[in-house]
């Protein structure tokens, strides 16, 4: 968003609102969802649900930037506190320790704002995704290739260099490995360039972005997903039943267990490659 979405986003949903006249209001916005929703607010008396999907905290320690990329930690940890404190309801699916921590909050404040789920609305895949399930299961694997798949945001919080590292180490030891990368973001080019650097561009395939409904087929014929940092996608995986690795960081410490995933510590790219 810009600046001027931003400035003007309250007048521009309190009049969406009286147009199409929603029972309930839900936002994953952390930062700015306490401006977004001043006017509904003190005009209308509306309480938000708030649902966080991210762990700021963690992403911080992971990544050593903001979660905008732009605005000061400390600026943005103050814009977090006003939109878990403007809130009527707070939609989440684990402990709220990470906040009331994170944040230096009263834990009575907070607690009677609390709603407890065991999923949230942003931690399942998108219809098409279910619907290509069906279409693409039969998909079958190459039996000359070993494939590797990423798919998320090519963004430093992502630690998406950790997923080249760890490839890198992989490919000297198999020979027959490949790694596509599904996704877009500012680090592409840097990402192409570290690849080249390692002479490995002729196992490494950029894909670009892809839409919910075409990421199953590549899941399917992968042989593995490599998780560094994702959200919705390591579910997709899950959904395709191929094996992950993952940095057991942030809600997967939680969330996620089982034969099919394997927990390495964060930074151990040396574990990961060997796991």
């Amino acid at each position: 968003n810009t600046f001027k979405d931003i400035l003007f986003s309250p007048f521009k949903l309190y009049r969406l609102s009286k147009k199409i006249k929603p029972d309930k209001y839900l936002t994953h916005d952390l930062i700015f969802s306490w401006w977004h929703f001043c006017c509904l607010k003190i005009i209308s008396g509306y309480k938000l649900y708030l649902s966080p999907v991210c762990i700021p905290s963690e992403i911080y320690k992971s990544s050593g930037r903001s979660l905008t990329g732009i605005l000061p930690y400390n600026l943005e940890r103050i814009l977090i506190y006003f939109s878990i404190k403007f809130a009527g309801y707070i939609l989440i699916s684990q402990n709220t320790t990470f906040y009331i921590k994170f944040l230096k909050l009263n834990e009575k404040d907070i607690k009677p704002k609390v709603v407890i789920a065991d999923l949230v609305v942003d931690e399942l895949p998108t219809i098409g995704f279910y619907n290509s399930l069906f279409k693409n299961r039969r998909l079958k694997l190459k039996e000359n290739d070993y494939i590797l798949v990423y798919v998320g945001r090519l963004h430093r919080e992502k630690l998406i260099y950790d997923v080249i590292k760890i490839f890198d180490l992989v490919q000297k030891h198999i020979k027959n490995v490949k790694l596509n990368l599904i996704g877009d973001g500012p680090e592409y080019f840097d990402l192409v360039k570290l690849v080249n650097n390692l002479k490995i561009e002729d196992k490494v395939t950029f894909l670009g972005y892809k839409k919910s409904e075409e990421i199953s087929k590549y899941l399917f014929k992968s042989h593995i997903f490599i998780s560094t940092l994702t959200g919705t996608a390591l579910r997709e995986a899950f959904f395709c039943r191929i094996p992950v690795v993952a940095y057991n960081i942030d809600w997967i410490k939680k969330t996620f267990n089982g034969d099919e995933l394997i927990k390495i510590k964060k930074g151990d790219i040396n574990n990961y490659a060997l796991e």
